[in-house]
């Protein structure tokens, strides 16, 4: 497409698909909540799609993309192939909206394949061999601190590589907690930090403080790292837990709390789920303290079945 390729998208008035996506990726998604993660999804998706980058949009069939979306789960599971049709779908929607295109969407009417809800966390059994390799000398300390921060926390891998000094706070009676300013859900939530967590943000703001970011990546855009992925890859090997994804991370911290014997409204309240029905309003009313605890003893109990605690370095 044009942008890879170092040309200007709107130097021509082809109604390609390429010229479409393209003018989707830089006019909607920059200007999304979080524009450097949305372009960064749209340009991912736009990998799968380049063969029709020079294609006239009113010659794409629904056949086609019918055809695409197979192929993609065969080739790179239902997930690609589910992201890559919403993608297209909504570019095009744009498209129409815009006025750029007079329709119909070719996309429109395909529905995505069902997705298995997963399940998976970290179980006691698992939790030696992952610390083990996550404390190794060959780590390195902003993965390190980035993957015990998400499983102590329970935050979304994009909210807390967007985490700000400033976010931080300390109570009155001295409770440590991290307000989540742009959250999924629009809706700012606060975190609960138990000492693990404060342990390692210390380290960090040691060594980091003078950057406004908790990571900040000078390479980046954004000024703070954007997705670990293969430094997380290498892990997941060397702890022999292939099919563990940073999002079970999250889940891990809910599902010990589960085990601990906490409520759902606590869990729900600690990992900052949106309320969706009146059953679920006193999830937003819930003082931080009930989760607080919570979230503490999950993190210690998780600590004490990977034979660690809490504060304590890998060996250098």
């Amino acid at each position: 497409m044009r942008v890879t390729e170092g040309k200007d998208p709107f130097e021509d008035d082809a109604l390609t698909f390429g010229t479409i996506f393209e003018r989707y990726i830089v006019e909607h998604l920059g200007n999304a909540k979080r524009p450097e993660r949305a372009m960064a999804a749209g340009r991912a998706c736009a990998r799968h799609l380049v063969k029709w980058a020079g294609l006239p949009i009113n010659q794409l069939r629904r056949e086609d993309v019918d055809k695409l979306h197979g192929d993609l789960k065969a080739r790179r599971g239902m997930f690609t192939a589910n992201r890559t049709l919403q993608s297209l779908k909504a570019a095009i929607n744009w498209a129409i909206e815009k006025k750029l295109f007079s329709g119909p969407n070719p996309a429109g009417g395909i529905g995505i394949f069902k997705e298995p809800k997963r399940k998976r966390f970290l179980e006691p059994n698992e939790l030696p061999q992952f610390f083990k390799a996550l404390n190794a000398p060959e780590t390195s300390d902003d993965l390190r601190d980035f993957v015990n921060l998400d499983l102590f926390t329970g935050a979304r891998r994009g909210d807390l590589s967007s985490m700000r000094w400033e976010d931080i706070h300390v109570s009155a009676t001295g409770e440590s907690f991290w307000t989540v300013p742009n959250p999924k859900n629009s809706e700012p939530y606060n975190i609960a930090l138990a000492p693990p967590a404060m342990h390692v943000l210390a380290e960090r703001k040691r060594r980091n403080g003078h950057s406004p970011f908790v990571f900040p990546s000078p390479n980046s855009r954004s000024g703070h790292i954007e997705d670990p992925k293969r430094a997380w890859t290498t892990l997941r090997k060397k702890a022999g837990l292939t099919d563990l994804r940073f999002h079970d991370l999250r889940r891990t911290l809910g599902s010990w709390q589960a085990a601990l014997g906490s409520s759902m409204p606590i869990i729900a309240k600690s990992l900052g789920h949106k309320p969706g029905s009146a059953a679920t309003e006193i999830y937003s009313q819930l003082a931080l303290d009930p989760v607080r605890a919570s979230v503490n003893g999950a993190v210690k109990a998780m600590l004490t079945a990977g034979k660690l605690t809490a504060g304590k370095k890998r060996r250098r």
